[in-house]
Parts: C-alpha cells; sequence; structure tokens
C-alpha cells in the first residue's frame, strides 16, 4: 500500500506546527478585544496595561483602526471609544 506524502514510513503523521498567521491582524484584535474589555473610553495607557503592547504600537493601530471605523476618538482628542 502506498505511503501518504504527508506520513511517515510508520504511517503516523509529522508533528504539525500550529498554522502561521498574520502577526498584525493578531496585534490589532489583542488590541480590540483589549479595548472591549474597558470602558466605554478608553485612554492609551489604560489599552497599554491591559494588552501589554507598547502604548506607541497601540497608537498606529488604533490610527489604523479609526481609518477603517473600527474605533472613534472621542471629542477632545485623548480617549477612544
Amino acid at each position: 500500500m502506498p505511503v501518504n506524502a504527508d506520513e511517515g514510513a510508520s504511517g503516523a503523521r509529522p508533528d504539525r506546527r500550529k498554522p502561521r498567521g498574520i502577526d498584525s491582524v493578531e496585534v490589532a484584535g489583542r488590541i480590540l478585544q483589549g479595548a472591549v474589555r474597558l470602558e466605554h473610553t478608553f485612554r492609551l495607557k489604560d489599552l497599554d496595561q491591559a494588552t501589554g503592547i507598547a502604548s506607541a504600537t497601540i497608537y498606529r493601530y488604533l490610527v489604523s483602526l479609526a481609518e477603517v471605523g473600527l474605533v472613534q476618538r472621542a471629542p477632545g482628542g485623548s480617549r477612544y471609544t
């Protein structure tokens, strides 16, 4: 009987590693999950503490997330919703 290319000679499947995704999508997901866990409006510092992601990184992501309508900057400019 032929051996499947995904199986070794013993018929056992080789170890499968976690599929590699897109890191930036995963970071954006973590930021959005953190935002959901916070109050209705939040500051960068709050999101930094909730996610463990640096504020500078969060800021860049929030700019893009706001551009596509997934977050909004609250009036006054220091908080997001």
